[in-house]
C-alpha cells in the first residue's frame, strides 16, 4: 500500500516522500545527517534491513504512480546504504538481481512514466556498485556482449552527469529490445509475492553469525527483542 511505502521512506529517509535524504546529498552533507532507522537496522538487523527492501521491490511494479514513485525513492535510499555490507552476500545478490530485474521491468508500465528518469539511475547504480554480479546477466540479454559493456562503462566514466549516465543505461537496455523488457515484467506480477532472501543473511550483524530473528524462542530463552522495549 502506498501507506507502508511512506512509513518504509519514514525509516529510511525520516520523511514520507525521502526529500530529507535527497536534500542532504544535494547539499552534500549525507554523513553529517542524523543517522535514520534504517541505518541501524543496517549495522544491528540485517534481516529487518532486508526484509525491508524486499518488500519495496516487489512494489515497485504495482501499476500505481505514487507507490511506484515511493519504492524506487525507498530503493534508491537503501541502495546507498548498503554498500558497506559487502561481507552479506545474500542482500547484495538480492539487489543485483531482484531489484534490477523489477526495475527493468517497471519501466514498461505508463503508471512510472513520470519516474523513469528515478528508476534509471538505480539501475545505474546497481550496474556500477555490483557490476560483477549484474554483468552476467546483462550478457544474456540479446544484442548485448563484452565490446558493448566495456563501452558502456568506458563511455560511463567519461560522463559525469546524471542526465548523461541515465541516457547510457537506457541506451544499453534498449538493446536488447522491448520485447526483452515485457518479458521480464510478466515475470514480475505486480506485488504478488514477497522475493526469497538468502536465510544466511539473517541474524547477522556487523558481519558476525548470531542467532536468527526468526528462528522459533522456547519460553525459557529471552527474547532477542526484550531489550528494544
Amino acid at each position: 500500500t502506498r501507506e507502508h511505502l511512506s512509513l518504509l521512506l519514514v525509516l529510511t529517509a525520516g520523511d514520507e516522500m525521502g526529500h530529507t535524504y535527497f536534500q542532504n546529498k544535494k547539499k552534500g552533507c549525507i554523513n553529517e545527517a542524523a543517522p535514520t532507522v534504517f541505518q541501524w537496522m543496517v549495522a544491528e538487523c540485517v534481516q529487518a534491513a532486508s526484509c525491508l527492501i524486499a518488500t519495496a521491490v516487489a512494489a515497485l511494479t504495482w501499476p500505481d504512480s505514487e507507490t511506484g514513485l515511493k519504492a524506487i525513492r525507498t530503493c534508491r535510499i537503501a541502495m546507498s546504504m548498503t554498500q558497506k555490507t559487502a561481507q552479506i552476500s545474500g542482500l547484495q545478490s538480492f539487489i543485483a538481481k531482484d531489484m534490477f530485474t523489477a526495475c527493468m521491468s517497471c519501466l514498461t508500465l505508463s503508471s512510472h512514466a513520470d519516474i523513469q528518469s528515478e528508476i534509471l539511475l538505480v539501475l545505474r547504480d546497481i550496474i556500477l556498485r555490483h557490476g560483477d554480479l549484474v554483468t552476467p546477466f546483462l550478457l544474456s540479454l540479446p544484442n548485448i556482449d563484452q565490446g558493448i559493456l566495456a563501452s558502456f562503462h568506458q563511455a560511463m566514466q567519461t560522463k559525469n552527469s546524471e542526465k548523461d549516465q541515465r541516457n547510457l543505461v537506457r541506451k544499453l537496455l534498449l538493446r536488447s529490445g522491448g520485447s526483452e523488457l515485457k518479458a521480464l515484467a510478466q515475470q514480475h506480477s505486480p506485488g504478488a509475492k514477497i522475493p526469497q532472501l538468502q536465510s544466511s543473511d539473517f541474524g547477522q550483524k556487523s558481519g558476525k553469525n548470531l542467532p536468527a530473528l526468526l528462528d522459533t524462542v522456547s519460553s525459557s530463552e529471552p527474547s532477542v527483542l526484550h531489550n528494544l522495549f
